[in-house]
């Protein structure tokens, strides 16, 4: 708690004044991230020109959001850490109600992006939800120049294009009519 109030700029009693201990301040943490994230999905959902390029921009600002924050890492770092069921379960029910928002939203990008039916929407939201994770905590293990090569703006780009397109070329005649 003295680090978080040297990092914040304040006294570490100001700390206690509104966050009786590190669980708490954990999940106040944690909740802001929520908001954040439904704030975006919201957006999204209100657009009626649903997109590939919509759907980016989404994934784009919620990178952009975590970037130079511990949220990821925090949050990673509870879903490993069983032993501590207080902060596991805060997370469990978060990362659950996220999931199933972008469940519910991936049958429009079916329709709208070309997604195929047979793409199980639960894979989609996980591939999303796992990328962006692993995209946030080996960024700084990248160096310089694939930082600059793999900015945010286009991880979220070929993120949307291996997900609604694929990553192989396309064939031009499959055997089993696929």
């Amino acid at each position: 708690m003295i680090e978080i109030a040297k990092a914040a700029g304040v006294s570490k009693a100001n700390v206690f004044h509104h966050f009786r201990n590190k669980g708490e301040l954990y999940k106040a943490v944690l909740t802001v991230a929520n908001d954040q994230f439904d704030e975006r999905l919201d957006e999204l959902e209100r657009d009626r020109s649903v997109s590939l390029e919509s759907f980016e921009d989404f994934m784009l600002a919620d990178i952009e959001s975590r970037l130079g924050g511990s949220q990821a890492t925090l949050l990673v770092r509870a879903l490993l850490d069983y032993e501590n069921e207080e902060n596991f379960r805060i997370v469990e029910k978060l990362l659950s109600r996220q999931l199933q928002r972008l469940v519910d939203r991936i049958p429009y990008f079916h329709e709208d992006a070309g997604i195929r039916d047979a793409v199980d929407a639960r894979a989609v939201a996980i591939v999303l939800t796992a990328s962006k994770f692993m995209y946030l905590l080996l960024r700084p293990y990248m160096s310089a120049h694939d930082r600059s090569v793999l900015t945010p703006q286009r991880f979220s780009q070929q993120v949307g294009e291996i997900l609604c397109r694929g990553a192989l070329k396309p064939m031009e005649a499959s055997l089993d009519g696929r």
